[in-house]
């Protein structure tokens, strides 16, 4: 069994990492349009999240990349509650189907910069 992940605090002088843009990757299936957003940071890590939701693709991208992209650069990927909250909370509809989806993209993608920033796969911080 692996050990517990214990998250150390930064040093003082350490600057946190930042979020530095937001990108979107459509990929048609034969089905449906598959949307896959990436977060990159300064520390040259990129995160990986899902937001598919069919029939909705020009919907999810104007959620992304009108709400959530200027929400999430320059902020600590460390604080995901934070992000998820004002991302959730902020100017677009609340707990829409689509602002939904896009969220959970947006958290995907955060878990993965954790793992690999933590070295370790994101699957093994799930509990």
């Amino acid at each position: 069994m692996a050990s517990p992940i214990r998250f150390q605090a930064p040093d003082a002088t350490e600057e946190a990492m930042r979020i530095t843009n937001l990108t979107t990757h459509v990929v048609h299936d034969g089905y449906r349009n598959l949307i896959f957003v990436q977060l990159h940071t300064d520390d040259g890590l990129t995160g990986l999240g899902e937001a598919t939701l069919t029939n909705r693709t020009e919907a999810v991208l104007g959620y992304l990349l009108g709400h959530a992209r200027p929400s999430v650069i320059g902020q600590d990927p460390d604080e995901s509650g934070a992000i998820w909250r004002d991302l959730y909370l902020g100017g677009f509809i609340r707990g829409g189907m689509i602002a939904c989806a896009g969220l959970s993209a947006v958290s995907q993608a955060l878990l993965d910069l954790r793992g690999k920033a933590l070295g370790v796969p994101a699957w093994q911080m799930l509990g």
